[in-house]
């Protein structure tokens, strides 16, 4: 896999919890599309806007939804069949890794 190694993380990062909602492939969920600016809690050095429709603006919108976003977040703005897709292309710390890893396991989902 394509994922960083995992060095030693500072403990306001190693003791926060990854959003994996269990919901967010939930067809009723209103997901983002077309472009898009993250909000700043997200994208706080300001990357954007985000280009959905862009496969490499896509690719980094996921792999800062998936660090720093909150489970309303992941909802709107991660589809889970484009996850899958790209989820060996995707750089992601270990933590997050292993957590939607767990995730795809309790679900029965290989990838």
């Amino acid at each position: 896999m394509a994922h960083f190694t995992e060095m030693t993380l500072p403990p306001w990062i190693a003791c926060r919890k990854v959003a994996t909602p269990d919901d967010i492939d939930d067809p009723t969920i209103t997901k983002a599309a077309g472009i898009v600016e993250l909000p700043i809690h997200i994208d706080w050095s300001y990357a954007g806007p985000f280009d959905l429709d862009d496969e490499w603006d896509r690719l980094h919108l996921y792999q800062l939804v998936l660090t720093e976003g909150r489970e309303d977040d992941v909802r709107f703005y991660i589809r889970l069949d484009e996850l899958l897709a790209m989820w060996e292309r995707i750089w992601l710390s270990q933590h997050v890794v292993e957590a939607w890893e767990a995730w795809f396991d309790r679900r029965g989902i290989t990838r």
